[in-house]
Parts: structure tokens; sequence; C-alpha cells
């Protein structure tokens, strides 16, 4: 889902790319493509938030698993899907209120990447 949101290359691409549950290494793999490089890594939400339009958030666990991801329509709202089941729904949220989830609370993350 975050990759189609990013544009890969085309609109059929996103299509496709958005109906797909990827494992960590094809994910990272096409942001990669896609030119998205980590900019940050932050463990808690700030007055003022790094976040920018088009960033693409991943929550990690504490040992770098990447467990979640969202995009961010603006800096302060996010596109996602609250799950993999095709019964979850694709969800525009406040970013604060999917910030600090399990990742944050057992010592993870959230990683930052960035449109180079």
């Amino acid at each position: 889902m975050v990759l189609g949101a990013t544009g890969v290359a085309s609109y059929p691409q996103s299509r496709h790319v958005i109906t797909q549950w990827l494992h960590q290494g094809p994910f990272f793999r096409l942001l990669d493509a896609q030119r998205y490089q980590r900019w940050a890594e932050i463990q808690t939400i700030e007055r003022t938030s790094p976040v920018q339009p088009a960033d693409v958030l991943v929550w990690c666990a504490s040992d770098g698993t990447a467990q979640h991801a969202a995009f961010a329509v603006s800096q302060d709202t996010v596109f996602q899907k609250e799950g993999q089941g095709w019964e979850s729904p694709w969800q525009l949220v406040r970013l604060e209120d999917v910030w600090y989830n399990e990742s944050l609370q057992s010592g993870g993350y959230i990683a930052l990447y960035r449109r180079q």
C-alpha cells in the first residue's frame, strides 16, 4: 500500500503494488528504487514534527525488523492500512493517533524515509 502511494513508475504499476503484501526485503528494495533514503530515526513525536508530505514512515522493532509502514500526506496526516487482511480498510489518520504503538513501547523506533 505505501509503495503504491509513492507513485511507483506508472498508475497500473502503482495499482498492482498497492494490492500486494511485501516482505521486508522487497519493500526496502522498492523504496530504494523510488529514490527514498533513510533520513531520520525517531522515537517520540515532537511539537514540530520532522515529517513532510510524501515521507514514508516505517515502524521498526528494537532489532530493526519492519513492522508497519505509512505514507505521509501532510506533516500530521498519514495514509495507512491497519492490518494485512482484505477487510482492513485503507485509512487517512492523524499521525498522533498511530505514532506510539507496540514497536515504540518495546524499544523500537520509526525510520523516516524521504525521497532524494
